[in-house]
């Protein structure tokens, strides 16, 4: 071959890269033909990748591997305010691998993916093994850069105002990204999804390279736990590269021949999977304007009864009222929980599952046992609850899901009896709320123990050896002390609540009116000023 037709063959690698279209190398034999397949990070298109694309094509180290190989650049909807869900795009990707499958017959496949682009590498395969795709098995290997195998956290101030605004106001756009976050349901369900595919024995892992910088602020070394599970897969860290430095990496930078290596090194063949033999996992899940200081003590009294159970704190952040209010804030704290939950199972997959949850807690795993199919605990305890009384646990959509609970209430418990009283009432704030900690769950199954005291009564020192002995399953968990009664003021506080959110609110409103009627603008801004009063309150208690 001419350096002309080495150049013209280059620069039509580079158009079709700058087009996002597949690049067919007319010279390739029937016998040897390679795809690689690329697909880039959220926002970035696939030119952005156009020298280390070009590099890796044309590397002669390479030439067994990616020699004369086809190219697809995957282009999708990526842009900030994308509204397409990551499911249609994983599938969108599967079709097109599978229609280059059928027009040029590959012998071999190698799959690379920049940041969200690793999810969707990864759901497309899944996809293509549940339709019967030939093209998923001719897969080489993973090649991930910087792939955000657990999810996406917003890290910059832009990323996090526009999901807080997003959340807040439930836009119906950036669907991608939200979709793509943490705990979010479609990577959660990818990631079991994965673990089950590749962990009966019947269906081999593929082989997988995760390469991810130093001073990468997005991506950590146990975000890859699920895919890092066999000896047949790799997690490696790069100096002197963030999260979007692999869009500059061409063959003179210096972590180009680690990529290099990613596509040439032999990895062993996949064994047993590795994971932590513990028999039993404890989750606790802490409430509102609480910094888990009761995490630790429980802790103390579950292990020195079983050293082989490990309890597993779960902190989604110093929670006041006025964020224990917003329903995306709630959100957040869901699917911290959920994350947690696929991070620790993916390692000790066999292990009982047990959740002792305070206050907010109650809502986090209540909500998060309903929207998640494959959460499954043995044993659950709830103290000071703020969810409804009338959860059907033994009915969808929690049949099967818990197989015992119990639940602590306070008969002197304010914040449940009557704060969770008065706002239940009340539309988007109060949805989700109840007073199961202080009147009980109806439901049969539920195991409702009344205890004198306040909303920390049952996490108070002499109660959290019977806490322990519970979730551990021994025998005598359930007596503790005689049934407990409320005092009549709380019985009639209680009942009487919602009524003093409605004078509250009708209060609010004659505030406002007649601070409208005010002259010379001083109305808007005492409105003003009276608004930010209210939320620094709310954001103090």
């Amino acid at each position: 071959m001419t350096m002309k037709d080495i150049k013209e063959m280059q620069l039509s690698i580079k158009q079709a890269i700058i087009d996002g279209r597949l690049y067919v190398n007319a010279a390739s034999l029937p016998d040897q033909r390679t795809l690689l397949v690329f697909v880039p990070g959220w926002t970035l298109a696939p030119k952005k990748f156009v020298s280390l694309l070009m590099s890796l094509v044309c590397d002669s180290k390479l030439a067994d591997v990616l020699g004369g190989c086809d190219i697809l650049p995957f282009r999708y909807a990526n842009s900030m305010i994308s509204n397409i869900h990551p499911s249609e795009v994983a599938s969108n990707l599967a079709t097109q691998i599978q229609d280059a499958m059928v027009s040029r017959r590959y012998n071999r496949i190698y799959l690379m993916g920049h940041s969200i682009g690793a999810l969707l590498l990864r759901a497309a395969l899944l996809v293509g093994k549940e339709e019967s795709h030939p093209w998923t098995s001719a897969v080489r290997r993973l090649v991930l850069l910087a792939g955000t195998n657990r999810g996406f956290m917003p890290g910059t101030f832009v990323q996090k105002l526009g999901a807080f605004i997003v959340s807040l106001f439930n836009l119906p756009i950036a669907r991608l990204i939200m979709e793509a976050q943490i705990g979010s349901e479609w990577v959660t369900s990818l990631r079991l999804k994965w673990l089950r595919t590749f962990a009966g024995g019947e269906t081999s892992p593929p082989e997988i390279v995760q390469l991810y910088g130093e001073e990468d602020l997005v991506v950590a070394a146990d975000d890859s736990l699920d895919i890092n599970r066999y000896d047949n897969s790799v997690v490696e860290r790069l100096a002197g590269i963030d999260h979007e430095g692999f869009c500059h990496v061409d063959e003179n930078h210096p972590s180009y021949e680690k990529i290099q290596e990613a596509f040439s090194r032999k990895l062993p063949s996949p064994e047993k999977p590795r994971t932590k033999d513990r028999h039993m996992l404890v989750f606790l899940i802490h409430g509102i304007r609480d910094f888990a200081e009761w995490h630790y003590a429980l802790d103390y009294e579950i292990e020195t009864r079983d050293e082989e159970i490990e309890v597993i704190p779960v902190q989604y952040g110093y929670f006041n009222i006025l964020q224990f209010l917003l329903p995306h804030q709630q959100r957040r704290a869901v699917r911290v929980f959920v994350d947690k939950y696929v991070q620790e199972v993916s390692l000790s997959p066999k292990a009982k599952i047990a959740v002792a949850a305070h206050s907010n807690g109650t809502r986090v795993s209540q909500q998060a046992l309903a929207e998640n199919d494959f959460i499954q605990v043995d044993r659950a305890y709830f103290a000071g609850s703020v969810v409804p009384t009338n959860i059907p646990w033994s009915r969808e959509p929690y049949h099967g899901k818990v197989r015992k609970l119990r639940n602590d209430c306070a008969t002197k418990d304010i914040p449940v009896g009557i704060l969770c009283s008065a706002l239940k009432w009340t539309p988007i704030i109060g949805r989700g709320l109840g007073t199961a900690g202080f009147h009980g769950f109806q439901d049969e199954m539920v195991h409702n123990q009344f205890i004198d005291g306040g909303h920390g009564a049952a996490l108070k020192s002499n109660h959290r050896e019977f806490v322990a002995r519970y979730l551990i399953g021994i025998k005598d968990e359930v007596s503790i002390t005689k049934k407990a009664k409320h005092p009549r003021f709380m019985r009639l506080f209680s009942k009487w609540a919602p009524l003093a959110i409605v004078i509250f609110i009708l209060i609010l409103l004659g505030i406002y009116t007649a601070m409208a009627l005010l002259p010379n603008g001083m109305g808007v801004l005492l409105s003003a000023a009276f608004t930010f009063m209210l939320i620094f309150l709310l954001q103090w208690i």
